[in-house]
Order: C-alpha cells, then structure tokens, then sequence
C-alpha cells in the first residue's frame, strides 16, 4: 500500500497513512554502524536522533532556524546571513501535520521520542 501523502489526502487518511508508518518495520543495513537489522523504523529514527545530539554544544532547530543559526554564528565569531526559505511550498498535502495523529500513534511517537521531547521540550 502507498502511505506517501498524497494531494487529495483527506485527514482520515493521512491519520491511516500515519499510522501505518508508525508500524513500518525496516532493515537496517547500509549505515554507518553496519547491518543493524530489523527494525521498527520509528524506534530507529528515535534512536538515531537521541544519539545524533548528544554531545552536541548547539543544536540548531528547525523551527527557530534563523535565530538558531544567528546565535550559532555569534558563537563562532562569523558574520551572520538571511538563510533562504527552501521548499516551503513543497507539501503535497493542506492538512495540518497534527492532523495525521490518532491516539495510537500519538502513544507511539511519544513513546518513542520520549528522550528528544523532553531534551527540548516538545508537546503534542
């Protein structure tokens, strides 16, 4: 079955689209920490971002992206530019992304992504 978001997704399918992701499971075996094997995608996305900040001194978050990287810029004594607005327009869909969630994979993402949500505080 496709789950890629399509254009004339209604919300119920991109919460069943969503869902499906959410229990896709995968083979891991072209990174850098060789063949991993299966895997729920979503448990190693988790993993691989927890792992991806940890001993970082700045992490710049999309959503204050140009804040961010002014401050980052700052720090490393460099002069700070206007960062270009890239695919903005690049969603297939209309529907807000919250909109994909219902309460089973709320449950799992949260599970999942326990330790960066409480790193940076995100909420549903």
């Amino acid at each position: 079955a496709e789950i890629s978001p399509q254009a004339d997704d209604d919300a119920g399918v991109l919460r069943e689209k969503f869902t499906l992701f959410v229990d896709t499971v995968g083979h891991f075996n072209a990174g850098p920490r060789g063949d991993e094997g299966f895997h729920r995608v979503l448990d190693w996305l988790s993993r691989t971002n927890l792992e991806f900040t940890v001993g970082m001194d700045k992490v710049i978050r999309y959503e204050r992206l140009q804040n961010d990287f002014d401050e980052a810029c700052d720090i490393l004594k460099v002069e700070p530019g206007i960062l270009p607005r890239l695919k903005f327009k690049q969603r297939k869909s209309s529907v807000q992304y919250s909109e994909y969630y219902d309460d089973y994979s709320r449950l799992q993402v949260k599970m999942a992504f326990r330790d960066i949500v409480g790193q940076f505080g995100y909420d549903f």
